[in-house]
Order: structure tokens, then sequence, then C-alpha cells
């Protein structure tokens, strides 16, 4: 689970499922001398770590740091492909199909990267799916040019523009 605020710049994360369950993390840039708190869930949530955000302990084995994460980074992660897919006619045209994603209607968009946005970017394929009516994002797949997923995100029970104050 993610919340995120552009106004300030701040991102929530609460890890669910097997993996991590009940760890919280926020990160605001200006805030908490730009330290990344994290705690655990349980009786360990008594503790909170102060962590930096590009120390090695952050971004091992990450694809992205914590900046690049939440809706508006990925959104201009994609408009940059967008943008240079666009320029470069010789890249195979995005492939558009329709099906369900998180119970919403959606329209995904599969873009192969072609050699030479790998270079700049790492990855070699992209599928996007966008909310038939809300137009925001249902899903991310990124593969690497081996085929290999490497991310795959699913976005759903959108809440926007709700009034949360710095609180």
């Amino acid at each position: 689970e993610i919340e995120h605020r552009r106004s300030p710049d701040c991102r929530y994360m609460r890890w669910i499922g097997d993996r991590n369950n009940g760890r919280e993390m926020i990160y605001c840039p200006d805030r908490y001398d730009g330290m990344i708190q994290v705690h655990n869930g349980g009786f360990l949530s008594l503790i909170t770590v102060s962590l930096d955000p590009n120390g090695s302990r952050v971004i091992k084995n990450q694809l992205h740091r914590i900046g690049e994460s939440g809706l508006f980074a990925m959104t201009e992660m994609v408009q940059k492909d967008n943008d240079y897919i666009e320029h470069h006619p010789e890249l195979a045209p995005p492939v558009l199909s329709y099906r369900e994603v998180a119970g919403a209607a959606s329209t995904c968009i599969e873009m192969d990267r072609g050699a030479d946005l790998f270079k700049a970017y790492r990855l070699g394929r992209q599928s996007i799916c966008l909310d038939d009516h809300l137009n925001l994002p249902t899903e991310l797949q990124l593969w690497n040019a081996e085929g290999e997923l490497m991310e795959h995100f699913v976005y759903s029970h959108y809440a926007v523009n709700i009034g949360l104050t710095a609180a």
C-alpha cells in the first residue's frame, strides 16, 4: 500500500502480505532531516529506524530509489518513454489490448522499448493498463531485455484529493 502527496512531496508505504507484513515507512525529503523513517509491525513497532535514502541498506537490490516511487514518478517515467517512442518511428508501435484489472475495465498498452531505449532504461518491454473511467493506472509490468519480469504493480482503491493535511 502506498500513499503519495505531491506537495509537500511525501510517500507513505505499508507492507501487506506475508513478507514484512505491518512494516511502515514514511519519506518526506523536507522532514526528518531527509531521512526515511521505518518501523516494523507488532511489538517491534515501538522502534523507529532512520535510514539514509541513498545508503546501501536502502538501495541494495532495488531498481528505483525512494524518490522514484509512487504514482507521480511512475507516470513521468512512462511519459518519457512514450515521448522517446514517438520520436523514433523505427521502434515497434505500441500494442493495445483490453481487459479487467483489479475489477476495473482497462486499456492496456504494451511497448517494446527497443535496443536504444534499453540502454537508457535497463528494461526491454513494458505494459501499462489504464482504468477506462478514471484514466489512472491499474497495472504496470516491466521486463528486462532477457524477458524476465522485473516489476509488477497493481493499482486499486484510488482516493484522490481527499483533503489530507500534513498532520
